[in-house]
């Protein structure tokens, strides 16, 4: 008797399928018998069961307890370390925890090994004591592997004959104790499982990620389309990032009748594998939103939901009254229980009845009850509200419940004796739906849409291998700070370095290259602003763009045609030359589409102001901007700069900071942790800033926060540039400042790009060049951005220049003939566009970003013309 081990249990199923497949072909019969694939974590439970039943003591001392256990167990932890001082949720800190834990076991460490080096590898060694304390009894996976080593030493187990390890692409030290183990008491062999055959390879670019996922469907839809029982996977780096994008990309080429009305929607011919939290599902998002409010106040908006929801009591036959009384609430107070709800006069009588019981169940509450009893309360009262409503459940909710019930008893196991008021039984409940995944079942899809761990090692026929890009694949190396870094490293942990995931990425690709017969390479050339660089890995011939041409019934566009539309001619409306004033956002924005600059800047049409939680991008951006001013007034040039010791200089750097943030514009409503951390951010990434200013040739500053004004033909526009350099002096008194050379730069916090100033394209951003022209003498002009871990200066210069340069944190281009004549020929296209607005040009002619966060789409209609 022999088994086959895997990674994991996608691969096990697509392995144990190959093999049925094969014996049905070889016996030319339909009835075979299974082939005995397990995922490595099956086979050492099944081994470690198997210890429990000869009774093997070490094994019987020891339950075996899930993986979502262990979770919960660090959750309680973090959540109740009352010295914890973070922002971070409890359960984010525990997956990062648990993920540190599970390599510590898989690399042979213990406690005595772990010499803290920061906060939060201090923190892990503390709540490690803790977890020790709460577990006694209990092994995880990775403890429970020791105990079965020794369990075969020792001969307690009886081992298959022949043991096979399929797909693996290394070993963790504990995983190798593991087979030598078993290769002293059984046949013991690796299989790599890759083909022969090597696949051919090609490679595709797309302007965008929009444009990428776009073709990457199209693709899909011809392929299956010319081979339809071949087997497709499209393979994302980030999947969970992009899951939902990718789900539309697909389903506009797959089922783009998915917008009309009253169409059915179709079993896909593709499977997502990465499934979404249980919570994510409506029917089980109700019961939280439900729960959640139960006898608080709660904002009229989340009530407006609760009343027109399906899934309470006798929603079909009230659906009208209810969407009345929805419509009524807006007149009422922003803020209600859920017994305010149903005292007003026009509330539907199944909704007040539904709502009253609800209620009922909760005020016979107790202060404090185990998990269990709250459990079956929540389930009452749930039930009382009739949930999930009368109507017919679909498939997807249906299983959605199934899962949901059977969550529900595995949490009060986990939470058996320990009595705790509602608001924790709440959290509990909360936190079970929300990382819980979701995956419903469905047929096997001839497209697989996967991770880049998911897909090794599976067997495709064409494999689409999405951002492959440089600043995606390899991976930065982003060692755990809960484990001491230089341990990490020493012991080649996943993510630890640089090298290793090189080395990791390599193995990867290889093993792609012989797993289909068929792949593709895709990539980005732009991300916004940023330009992009393929990965090394990527090569092949270029894809023909008919590759990508798929030919369908535009259904939206079907729509829109339906709706009857008036067109009326109407004359362009000059603009009093007297009065075209403005900032750079005004010539930036007709350049990237003339009717949003006529929407922004001439009708008044502005989006409304975004909240948001902490410090806002302006603030944030006030706050660098005012740093950045306090330091250099001290500090005045290049040479100062430079003769700082490290303790003065971090002084600066920190008055600087402390300076930025006390702002009155910066420090409004800002808690003090938050203040912290952002201190400590500004810190960061101002030195990392100043490490790029060192290593520029010589120069002294001109001039901080410069107000200007100047005019393009009519317009006149207002700025304040942030800083001019005298380039090439060491010292502002060192030349005569009318004949010096000037370097203009733009302080971002994000990613900024000065390649399309080289290009003949129209400009989608006016604001160097019109700094550049306000300013006299100027040989550079940039971006200094102030991104974390990607600070760099970004800009264009002359020829001649000394600051042209491609090196690290600096990219400098050369212009292509002089500097001057470049800034003529910026002027007349900044002259162009301020007559284009001065006679009131408003095309809808976007430019290729300038759809993507408009906040006109719907006036205009561009995505419909």
């Amino acid at each position: 008797m022999s088994v086959i081990i895997t990674p994991n249990n996608r691969l096990a199923k697509e392995k144990s399928e190959s093999l049925v497949l094969a014996a049905m072909r070889e016996k030319a019969t339909f009835v075979v018998d299974a082939p005995n694939v397990l995922s490595l974590s099956t086979f050492i439970e099944q081994l470690y069961e198997q210890a429990q039943s000869n009774g093997y003591p070490p094994a019987l001392n020891h339950v075996l307890t899930s993986t979502e256990k262990v979770f919960l167990h660090w959750v309680d932890i973090i959540r109740n370390d009352e010295e914890l001082q973070t922002l971070m949720p409890p359960t984010e800190l525990a997956n990062d925890v648990t993920s540190a834990y599970r390599h510590m076991l898989l690399w042979e460490q213990s406690e005595v090994n772990l010499s803290p080096d920061s906060q939060e590898s201090a923190l892990f060694k503390k709540w490690l004591k803790v977890y020790r304390q709460r577990t006694k009894g209990v092994v995880c996976e990775q403890m429970a592997i020791p105990i079965v080593i020794e369990a075969v030493r020792e001969g307690v187990l009886r081992l298959r004959e022949h043991i096979t390890f399929h797909a693996f692409d290394d070993f963790p030290p504990l995983i190798d104790t593991f087979i030598a183990a078993l290769k002293e008491n059984t046949a013991v062999a690796i299989c790599d499982a890759k083909n022969e055959a090597q696949a051919i390879l090609s490679q595709t670019s797309a302007y965008d990620d929009r444009e990428q996922l776009s073709k990457a469907a199209n693709w899909a839809y011809n392929k299956l389309d010319l081979e339809p029982t071949a087997r497709i996977a499209i393979v994302i780096p980030e999947l969970a990032n992009k899951r939902d994008k990718i789900i539309s990309a697909l389903d506009n080429v797959f089922e783009p009748q998915k917008i009309l009305p009253h169409i059915p929607h179709y079993v896909q011919p593709y499977n997502i594998s990465m499934g979404e939290s249980l919570s994510s599902q409506p029917v089980i998002r109700f019961t939280q939103t439900l729960l959640k409010i139960g006898l608080n106040l709660s904002d009229t908006s989340t009530l407006m939901q609760v009343v027109t929801s399906p899934f309470l009591s006798h929603s079909d036959k009230e659906s009208w009254k209810r969407a009345i009384f929805k419509l009524n609430l807006r007149e009422y107070p922003e803020q209600m229980t859920l017994l305010n709800l149903i005292e007003a006069e026009d509330c539907p009588s199944n909704l007040y009845s539904a709502i009253k019981q609800f209620v009922a169940k909760l005020l016979g509450a107790p202060d404090k009850d185990v998990m269990a009893n709250w459990l079956s309360l929540f389930e009452d009262a749930l039930e009382a509200a009739g949930w999930p409503g009368e109507r017919s459940l679909n498939s997807i909710e249906f299983q959605a419940i199934k899962q949901y019930k059977t969550l529900l008893s595995r949490v009060c196991t986990h939470y058996s004796f320990e009595q705790v008021t509602m608001e924790t039984a709440l959290f509990y409940f909360n936190l079970a739906l929300n990382s819980t995944i979701f995956a419903p079942e469905s047929e096997d899809s001839p497209i697989q849409v996967l991770g880049l761990l998911e897909a090794a090692g599976l067997q495709f026929d064409y494999i689409y291998l999405l951002d492959m890009n440089d600043s995606v694949f390899p991976a930065k190396a982003s060692p755990t700070p809960f484990l001491p870094e230089l341990l990490q490293k020493e012991l080649g942990m996943p993510h630890a370095d640089p090298a290793r995931e090189l080395e990791f990425s390599k193995a990867l690709i290889d093993r792609y290259t012989h797993s289909a017969k068929e792949i593709i390479y895709s990539y980005c050339e732009y991300d916004r602003d940023k330009e992009l660089s393929p990965t090394i890995f990527v090569s092949g011939s270029q894809l023909g763009a008919n590759t990508f041409n798929v030919n369908e019934l535009n259904y939206e566009d079907l729509l829109y045609r339906k709706i009857p539309i008036e067109v009326i001619q109407d004359e362009p409306v000059p603009v009093d030359a007297g009065q075209a004033e403005g900032t750079t956002a005004l010539l930036s924005d007709q350049a990237k589409c003339p009717f949003s600059a006529f929407m922004k800047h001439r009708v008044k049409v502005r989006e409304k102001a975004k909240s948001h939680m902490g410090f806002s991008p302006i603030q944030r951006g006030n706050a660098l901007h005012n740093a950045m001013l306090h330091f250099w007034k001290g500090v005045q040039d290049q040479a100062t700069l430079l003769s700082l010791s490290a303790d003065a200089l971090n002084d600066a750097i920190a008055g600087a900071v402390a300076y930025g943030l006390n702002v009155e514009d910066v420090i409004d409503n800002i808690e003090p942790t938050l203040m912290q951390m952002e201190t400590q951010l500004l810190t960061k990434v101002i030195g990392n800033w100043l490490d790029i200013e060192k290593q520029r040739p010589p120069f002294a500053i001109d001039a901080l926060e410069k107000k200007s004004h100047v005019k393009f033909g009519p317009v006149g526009i207002n700025l304040r540039i942030d800083r001019v350099d005298l380039l090439s002096t060491d010292k502002k008194e060192a030349h005569s400042q009318d004949e010096s050379k000037r370097g203009v730069i733009d302080y971002k916090l994000s990613e900024g790009t000065t390649a399309p100033l080289l290009s003949e394209k129209p400009f989608e951003d006016a604001q160097l060049p019109v700094y550049a022209l306000a300013e006299k003498n100027v040989d550079m002009v940039g971006y200094a951005s102030f991104k974390p871990d990607y600070e760099k200066l970004d800009a264009v210069a002359g020829q001649s220049c000394d600051e042209v340069a491609k090196v690290d944190g600096r990219n400098v281009r050369p212009v292509k003939d002089d500097f001057a004549s470049t800034l003529e020929n910026w002027n007349s296209r900044l002259v162009e566009l301020a007559n284009d607005y001065i006679e009131g040009t408003a095309n809808i002619t976007p430019s290729v970003n300038a759809c993507r966060y408009c906040p006109y789409s719907l006036i205009c209609r561009v995505s419909v013309r």
